[in-house]
This record gives structure tokens, C-alpha cells and sequence, in this order.
């Protein structure tokens, strides 16, 4: 893959994201851009809402809590994804939402 896309003319390689979605829209479905997913998922949402996510993700990416060795955080954070989750969003509310909000 590599060898075909470092020797081939024009070249496929682009600066940065924004010039990759600009070539896509520019060239009528003869490019296609590699893209984090989040990026494509939210470039795809954005007018003119003309592009589109091609197949399913190339990998995926996982989240780690990180305690150190022996610590009391270790019995509050649960492996469970959900849990992790609901932490995630009542640290959103404890930080980011007013506090009328909080104590409604």
C-alpha cells in the first residue's frame, strides 16, 4: 500500500484534513481520504453534507483508567464500560453544568 501511494501520480498524499475533504468534494468520488473516524463522523454532519463513511472502522481505540499501585480509586472505578461511562458523565455535571442545574 505504501508503494503504490508514495509513487502515484498526482500524488495522493495531502496536508492535513481539511485539504483531504476539500480533494474529496473536488474530485467526483476519484479520492478517497484516510480520516480518524470521529473526524469523518463529524465532517459527514457538516453542510454541505456531501461526503459519507465508506466500510467500518480500520481498527479500534480503547480507553484505560490509570491508578497508581494500591490506590483507593481502584475499588471506585469498575472495568464495566457503563460505569465508566456514568463517571464520565457526572464529571461532565460537577464541572461544566451550573449549579442550578446540579441541584434540580
Amino acid at each position: 500500500m505504501w508503494a503504490f501511494m508514495s509513487t502515484t501520480e498526482p500524488k495522493v498524499f495531502v496536508g492535513g484534513n481539511e485539504e483531504g475533504v476539500a480533494r474529496v468534494r473536488a474530485e467526483n468520488g476519484k479520492y478517497a481520504f484516510l480520516a480518524e473516524s470521529t473526524t469523518i463522523d463529524y465532517t459527514n454532519q457538516q453542510p454541505p453534507c456531501d461526503t459519507m463513511k465508506v466500510g467500518s472502522n480500520l481498527d479500534s481505540k480503547g480507553y484505560g483508567v490509570a491508578t497508581p499501585l494500591g490506590s483507593d480509586l481502584r475499588c471506585v472505578v469498575s472495568y464495566d464500560t457503563d460505569d465508566i461511562l456514568l463517571l464520565c458523565f457526572i464529571t461532565f455535571i460537577v464541572f461544566y453544568c451550573p449549579v442550578s442545574f446540579v441541584n434540580s
